[in-house]
């Protein structure tokens, strides 16, 4: 297939997508994506960091963003199905947009006045709205009509199938790995101690004190290692942007690792 009409065909309505182009399906688990890993990454290590009782109304709002994050992962995966998601996250920006941030922009005082980057954060509504199919929107959810699909076999079956297809192709992939069971085992570790990392966001080298005086214990997100730094920079408070570097390269090294596993399989997946 040529790139033309593989440009084209992006715009084209699809029938497996319940009438959707797919550039809006691709556009909306892009934002599901971010969801999960940027939105998940800030909620849950605050709430899981969180020391002392909850005001009433700042846990209310931790709760919804949590909750966002949480389904957002659903999304990635049955995006039809989670639009409802992206129309409240669309609803609820809006609003406060209109009655927090435009009164004060319209009398010039935003720029100092502390919600600037709550503002701009919430500016970003404007990707969700151009990724929503609002076409579907409107004949689903207003006037209720059935949008037509080409899938024939039941929802039991459909499940059983995709199972039953990735299983073989995780151990495909698995099978064919050149390295050792110790390799494995170690590397399965360094991915599950990374994502705590990654979505807990935790300071790991206040929480792993050194035994000794003057030393800490850093522990490197993409690797499985506990290593002792005697340097001076990490003998008391750690400087900002090397903290932030090891952190970055970590959380770098967990993503790409996951993200070719996944792809690997899923192309043998596909050729189940």
């Amino acid at each position: 297939m040529d790139i033309p009409t593989m440009f084209k065909n992006l715009f084209t309505k699809s029938t497996k997508f319940e009438g959707i182009r797919p550039i809006n399906i691709y556009f909306m688990r892009l934002i599901y994506i971010l969801m999960f890993f940027v939105l998940g990454k800030d909620v849950w290590g605050y709430i899981l960091s969180y020391s002392g009782n909850w005001d009433e109304k700042e846990a209310v709002a931790w709760s919804v963003w949590a909750a966002f994050s949480a389904l957002a992962l659903l999304g990635i995966f049955r995006t039809v199905e989670m639009i409802p998601i992206l129309l409240l996250e669309i609803f609820y920006k809006v609003l406060w947009l209109i009655l927090v941030v435009y009164p004060l922009w319209r009398s010039n005082e935003l720029v100092g006045s502390g919600i600037e980057e709550t503002a701009f954060a919430f500016a970003l509504v404007v990707l969700p709205i151009i990724a929503v199919p609002w076409g579907y929107v409107f004949k689903r959810y207003v006037l209720g009509k059935k949008m037509p699909n080409n899938r024939h076999q039941n929802a039991a079956s459909r499940l059983a199938t995709r199972c039953s297809r990735l299983w073989q192709a995780l151990w495909s992939t698995m099978s064919q790995l050149k390295t050792s069971t110790i390799a494995i085992i170690s590397g399965t570790a360094s991915v599950v101690i990374g994502l705590v990392a990654f979505a807990l966001s935790w300071n790991l080298w206040e929480l792993w004190g050194g035994p000794m005086p003057g030393a800490r214990v850093l522990l490197y997100p993409g690797n499985l290692s506990l290593v002792y730094v005697w340097h001076p920079l990490f003998t008391e408070e750690v400087d900002f942007w090397p903290k932030l570097a090891l952190q970055m390269l970590g959380q770098f090294s967990v993503v790409a690792c996951i993200v070719a596993l996944v792809t690997k399989a899923v192309r043998r997946w596909r050729s189940v």
